[in-house]
């Protein structure tokens, strides 16, 4: 754990990943009602009630939460109606991911690229709490899933033009070679930078930072490996050709570590869904 600790440390504090992060102007802080939550939440004899009134503070945020929870991302079998009912039906831990999601993609940027990422986000998430959400790394998991890319969400936002510029590359060759040739970093790197600057747990900078680079090695059971899995699968989706083949053979050697798992269910939480956010 203290080698992978290092080693991501070490691709995320490099002097090219501070290069690109000094273009994006002040950075974004830790979404401050996230963070108030997982604060409160360290306190295991906080109730429901105190949490759900965190949230309803904030009449932006609760709106986009009962938005994203009566979305088809939850399927839930009726309609939810206030925080309060979200939280003593799902858990406060659901509720967390829920705000986290809204103050990323809410409070950071708006317009088409921002709405798409955040459906891309959803349902990738969707797909971590498919791997591993009956596990202790549940928690964790459907975060991941949330920030995995954030650092595009950054360029997207702060550097337009070089997006677009990355955009045209990426008819030649990978996202993460254009974004490297581009910007002398990857949005993996920048992400994974961001959430480090963050103090979030390691595993979820380890995750972020590593998403497009599964193991060479046999993997363990862990959020990184989960969300390589998950991020293959989603652009496989999309791919042709070499990369589909290339793509498809990391799935079926990350798919060995998750013996138990669904892929199939997996793969159905990553489906683009009509109006998933109306």
């Amino acid at each position: 754990l203290v080698e992978r600790a290092a080693f991501v440390l070490g691709l995320v504090r490099t002097d090219r990943v501070k290069q690109v992060l000094s273009k994006l102007g002040s950075l974004p802080a830790l979404p401050a009602t996230y963070e108030k939550l997982t604060a409160m939440t360290s306190n295991p004899e906080v109730s429901l009630d105190e949490v759900a009134s965190v949230v309803e503070r904030d009449p932006a945020i609760t709106a986009n939460v009962l938005k994203i929870i009566n979305s088809a991302y939850f399927g839930l079998p009726r309609r939810v109606s206030s925080v309060r009912e979200t939280v003593k039906y799902l858990g406060i831990q659901p509720l967390k991911n829920i705000v986290l999601t809204v103050e990323v993609f809410e409070g950071m940027a708006s317009g088409p690229t921002a709405k798409d990422l955040q459906m891309s986000a959803l349902a990738r998430a969707c797909a971590m709490r498919e791997l591993l959400g009956r596990t202790p790394m549940g928690e964790a998991a459907f975060a991941a899933g949330i920030l995995a890319d954030i650092g595009q969400l950054l360029i997207a936002t702060r550097l337009p033009i070089d997006m677009a510029a990355i955009r045209r590359e990426m008819a030649t060759q990978s996202q993460e070679d254009a974004e490297r040739a581009r910007l002398g970093s990857s949005h993996a790197e920048l992400g994974g930078a961001l959430l480090s600057l963050w103090n979030l747990p390691s595993a979820l900078v380890e995750a972020v930072t590593l998403h497009h680079t599964p193991p060479a090695a046999a993997a363990s059971v862990n959020v990184a490996t989960a969300l390589a899995l998950v991020c293959a699968m989603e652009e496989e989706l999309h791919a042709e050709g070499a990369r589909k083949a290339e793509l498809s053979a990391t799935i079926s050697k990350l798919a060995e570590v998750f013996p138990t798992v669904n892929l199939q269910a997996v793969r159905r939480q990553l489906a683009p869904r009509e109006q998933a956010v109306a």
